[in-house]
């Protein structure tokens, strides 16, 4: 067997230099998503922040299965230096292509290197981070020009990965110039048809829930980079899948109702109960518990009323889908908001308790689900008990 070998320090570092950038690189997007005033833009960088979602916990796991213990990022030497730069001379949307094409090339350099077999699973993982990266760079666009790119190249010692600092999270995300914005929901007037009514309810789905989705997700993955990598991956699924809620909704309107996003108004009220939170752990019980824990009922009851009265099959089929990714971001969230409340020796329901509070929301919900549903969602015994105690009260 002809093998060329190299240290496994060497393969080390290589993977800890390409952790770093990685890390950078979803944190840049997740602003730029956040910051973006156009929402076809919104939507694709948050369908390549999902492409490329299982990259970080890929290589960090790589590490792990190298035998280091310390899985510390390794900052590229200049990096930082080089960021700052680029982000001084361009927007931040070029700053990302730039930085995506960077990372592209450095990957391709490290494949040309690594040992077939005895590092093979390394040469797997960054093959599926060169074709997941690649893919996410069509979806954003290649930069105008590479002049600039980043030459990444290793450290001569090891260091944290910094924060954002030049570019502080704004207080509201960005909208298009040209769209009405109005606190609350698009009136209905006596005088709209059944059509357009729902057609206004789908409007403000998309642009009022699932925008705004993404982005409390991407507030939460750069506001929050002390949590484990696990929980980027849960944030950045659920990004994916509000993105792909997003142009769903955006392409069922347009074509069954020639309505375009912009005919109605929008709001940013899911952004704001967002931030109504004092820590992660209440933003999650607002977004991601209570939020989407009352959409898996409401979706359910949209799809039988659409049965009932014999309309939109195709719309029934795409809320179904919906609807099952939502289930898994309620799911998600209490597994975080109960990962919290165990490493901080938080009261989970209080926690509900006071966050609905701040919402002006009830706990449970208008509809009561299986304690199997519950127990799937990863709800815990103590609000299961509350719930079933609380529906029969009703009864």
């Amino acid at each position: 067997m002809n093998v060329k070998l190299r240290n496994i320090s060497e393969s080390t570092v290589e993977l800890k230099l390409l952790l770093y950038v990685l890390l950078k690189l979803q944190d840049l997007k997740c602003l730029w998503l956040i910051k973006s005033t156009d929402l076809s833009e919104k939507s694709k960088i948050g369908l390549s922040i999902g492409y490329e979602k299982e990259l970080i916990p890929q290589i960090h796991a790589r590490i792990v299965q190298l035998f280091n213990p310390n899985t510390t990022p390794l900052e590229p030497e200049a990096f930082e230096k080089n960021i700052d730069s680029l982000l001084e001379n361009r927007s931040i949307a070029e700053a990302c292509k730039i930085l995506q094409v960077s990372l592209l090339q450095y990957v391709s350099i490290s494949l040309n290197s690594v040992c077939e077999l005895a590092d093979e699973p390394s040469k797997i993982a960054l093959q599926q981070c060169e074709a997941a990266l690649l893919k996410g760079l069509k979806t954003i666009g290649y930069p105008k020009n590479q002049d600039n790119l980043i030459n990444i190249v290793r450290s001569k010692q090891q260091n944290t990965i910094k924060p954002l600092d030049k570019l502080a999270l704004p207080e509201l995300p960005g909208r298009p110039n040209n769209m009405r914005h109005f606190n609350g929901r698009e009136a209905v007037l006596p005088s709209d048809s059944e059509e357009i009514k729902l057609a206004k309810f789908l409007h403000s789905i998309a642009i009022n829930i699932e925008i705004c989705a993404m982005e409390v997700c991407c507030y939460n993955i750069v506001k929050y980079a002390e949590m484990p990598i696990e929980f980027r991956t849960d944030m950045a699924q659920q990004i994916w899948d509000e993105s792909r809620h997003y142009i769903l909704l955006k392409d069922y309107i347009n074509k069954y109702f020639k309505v375009s996003i912009g005919d109605y108004s929008y709001n940013f009220d899911v952004w704001e109960m967002h931030q109504c939170g004092s820590n992660l752990a209440e933003q999650l019980a607002i977004e991601q518990v209570i939020q989407e824990g009352d959409a898996i009922g409401n979706n359910v009851k949209l799809i039988h009323q659409l049965q009932h009265r014999g309309m939109h099959r195709e719309l029934q089929v795409l809320i179904e889908y919906i609807n099952a990714d939502e289930s898994m971001h309620t799911k998600n969230g209490n597994k975080w908001l109960n990962f919290i409340c165990d490493r901080e020796d938080i009261d989970y329901m209080q926690t509900l308790f006071t966050t609905a509070e701040k919402i002006n929301k009830a706990i449970p919900g208008k509809i009561q689900f299986l304690p199997q549903v519950y127990e799937f969602l990863e709800f815990p015994p103590e609000y299961i008990t509350y719930s079933s105690n609380f529906f029969e009260s009703c009864q």
